[in-house]
């Protein structure tokens, strides 16, 4: 019986008729109108079908998906054309047509649902890319507002520069680099990578200001300006000083004046913006976990020590949240707002002064501080292996396949002893443990596996994976 419906609904779909509305559903909500006939629908996602006019229904489709759940994929959703007006209920008879996201979820489409039901072409694909660009933009804003809210920052000024930020989100998704086009200030912060051969101490982070400066003013590099003249100049004395002597020292120098006077508005300092979003973006691009940087630490002593760079620093915290997104601050989020329903092993750290001089501590932290860590990631850790009860056996034995994942990580080290989890590593230690997570894990899970299978072969100590024994837990 259900399969001749089925047959008679592709009759009725294939027959030319007017397509007076459009519907956005989920595929789950499709997959249960095919079952059963009719279902309820939302009135803010049937649109009236405007085809004479292109501009006007691109912005109502827009708009509607931004009524719906953001999704990642083009096979969450599709778009019905009806040819009546749905009373009480949307009903498979009224469909006209059927239109994928994309070509590519029509292909996936008829190979997964039933081959008589009818795929058209995905005449909205264009509008389509706009509107997974409008989820991904909104995801950056939401990750601004996570980490603001993460260190309880409230100031909202920053905002006003969310169309250019925008724009630098456009620039780099077009794969342009910042010295090649000419936008405002923030636009080239956001889309600046460095590629030159700076010093890899925070004084590179000065060189990154000075060509960010010079791309915003149309030109290809500050090599050869008086800021660069002045670096080269006292590199040797200036290399090793942290950020918050650099800082002052840019801000008292009167020789570079002309860098300086243009990135400062209304007493708000853009360079200071600048530098501690940079600083804050490298150490975060090697990690997946704020604690396993200085930025908590950093943040607490402004707040403590620079009240008056307040505003700057909670400017470069929403920048940086603009560029990572929501999904690298949510776990840190939840775990800072004590949700009933979310159980976090870890929360963000309070953080003490951190030098006699009161500077911005940049460096590692202190060997006690490591210990600590790994005693309290330890104890977390046995608790979550007798979690409600359930006490696993700890054995000094693993299966065959164990092994073959020791042996994989051991390799990994090569002739080194330790290496920092990050970058080409930690990429390798998602390969290696893809298969006993049935996914690709996150950091804290590869370190939980090691420090719960492997203990007494490998260490974890800060970000910093160390190997005590070369055999498998099974010799």
């Amino acid at each position: 019986m259900y399969l001749v419906q089925v047959q008679q609904m592709k009759i009725l779909i294939s027959k030319p008729m007017k397509d007076n509305y459009l519907y956005i559903i989920s595929k789950q909500e499709f997959t249960s109108l095919i079952r059963f006939g009719s279902i309820p629908y939302h009135d803010n996602l049937l649109l009236e079908n405007n085809d004479s006019n292109r501009n006007v229904l691109e912005e109502e489709i827009i708009s509607a998906f931004k009524r719906v759940a953001p999704f990642v994929g083009d096979e969450e959703y599709l778009i019905l054309s009806i040819h009546n007006f749905p009373e009480e209920n949307l009903r498979m008879v009224d469909l006209s047509e059927i239109i994928p996201l994309t070509q590519a979820a029509k292909v996936g489409y008829e190979q997964k649902f039933d081959s008589r039901i009818n795929f058209g072409l995905p005449k909205y694909e264009s509008i389509i890319k706009k509107v997974e660009i409008e989820i991904d933009f909104d995801q950056k804003v939401q990750g601004a507002k996570a980490i603001q809210s993460i260190f309880k920052l409230s100031d909202n000024s920053f905002h006003v520069y969310l169309k250019e930020i925008k724009n630098g989100f456009l620039k780099r998704l077009q794969g342009s680099r910042s010295d090649g086009f000419q936008g405002s200030f923030w636009e080239h912060l956001y889309v600046y990578d460095r590629y030159e051969l700076f010093p890899k101490t925070d004084l590179g982070y000065l060189y990154d200001l000075g060509e960010i400066f010079a791309h915003s003013k149309g030109k290809k590099s500050f090599v050869n300006s008086g800021y660069y003249k002045f670096l080269e100049a006292n590199k040797d004395e200036l290399r090793e000083k942290s950020l918050s002597k650099l800082i002052e020292r840019f801000t008292s120098e009167e020789s570079i004046d002309g860098i300086r006077t243009p990135l400062i508005e209304e007493g708000f300092k853009k360079y200071v913006v600048a530098l501690l979003y940079l600083l804050f973006k490298n150490q975060l691009s090697e990690t997946e976990q704020l604690n396993d940087t200085s930025i908590p630490k950093t943040v607490e002593w402004i707040l403590k020590n620079k009240k008056e760079y307040i505003n700057e620093l909670s400017a470069s915290l929403f920048l940086l949240g603009a560029f990572f997104g929501y999904e690298r601050f949510y776990d840190d989020l939840y775990g800072s707002m004590n949700i009933q329903v979310f159980e976090s092993s870890l929360s963000i750290h309070g953080i003490q002064e951190v030098s006699p001089e009161n500077d911005i501590h940049l460096k590692e932290v202190s060997q006690t501080e490591d210990q600590q860590k790994e005693e309290l990631s330890t104890e977390i850790i046995e608790q979550e292996v007798t979690k409600e009860g359930n006490e696993i056996e700890k054995t000094d034995t693993l299966s065959d396949e164990a092994d073959g994942v020791f042996d994989a990580i051991i390799n990994l080290f090569g002739d080194r002893e330790e290496f920092t989890i990050a970058k080409v590593d930690l990429q390798e230690l998602k390969k290696i443990l893809k298969s006993s997570f049935g996914k690709e894990p996150k950091k804290d899970e590869i370190t939980h596996f090691i420090m719960t299978n492997y203990k007494g072969k490998f260490l974890v100590e800060k970000n910093k994976l160390k190997v005590v024994k070369k055999t498998p837990l099974g010799l």
